[in-house]
């Protein structure tokens, strides 16, 4: 078990040494604990690298839709705790699901090709495929040109596409 002063000490720790879980505030110094956690999720050296939010703070949605995979409200519930923790570090670790779509062909197939080392990436060219593809597939993230997200309305029609339970990070380019 390793401590960290705040957030970036966190970062830096977690890039070193390469936990098998995290456990993170969101009141820390410096940098909240939804920074971190943006900031290690989508750093391919520790995307994968569970994290649990601890926090007075009643945003668990928003930690979902910032990539962590628990989120407990203080005071903490020892025993849920526990199972947390032992269900996150016996799992394995697929590679997260990841859409890319635009309209351009050649442009989502050389980012497509640029995320498989990290991710499983499926590509849309359509809204149509797109919500096919999310219904599938059900991505951790889609990433979309700004233009292509703005023509197919993406931040109102993804929402529809899901049943509520699953927690979804649009990444305009």
């Amino acid at each position: 078990i390793r401590e960290a002063q705040d957030g970036k000490d966190g970062i830096q720790k977690t890039r070193k040494e390469r936990p098998g879980l995290i456990l993170l505030d969101v009141l820390l110094p410096e940098m909240n604990g939804f920074e971190v956690a943006v900031t290690l999720k989508t750093d391919p050296a520790s995307l994968d690298v569970p994290i649990i939010v601890l926090s007075v703070l009643e945003e668990k949605e928003m930690g979902y839709h910032f990539g962590i995979d628990g989120y407990l409200p203080k005071p903490i519930d020892s025993k849920r705790l526990q199972n947390d923790v032992k269900r996150l570090l016996t799992q394995p670790r697929p590679k997260k699901k990841v859409i890319v779509a635009g309209d351009d062909a050649a442009e989502i197939e050389r980012l497509a090709h640029l995320l498989e080392f990290a991710f499983s990436v499926s590509t849309a060219a359509t809204l149509d495929a797109l919500a096919a593809q999310a219904k599938a597939d059900f991505p951790c993230m889609i990433i979309a040109d700004h233009a292509y997200a703005e023509k197919h309305r993406l931040k109102t029609t993804l929402p529809s596409v899901f049943d509520g339970e699953h927690h979804l990070l649009l990444l305009e380019l």
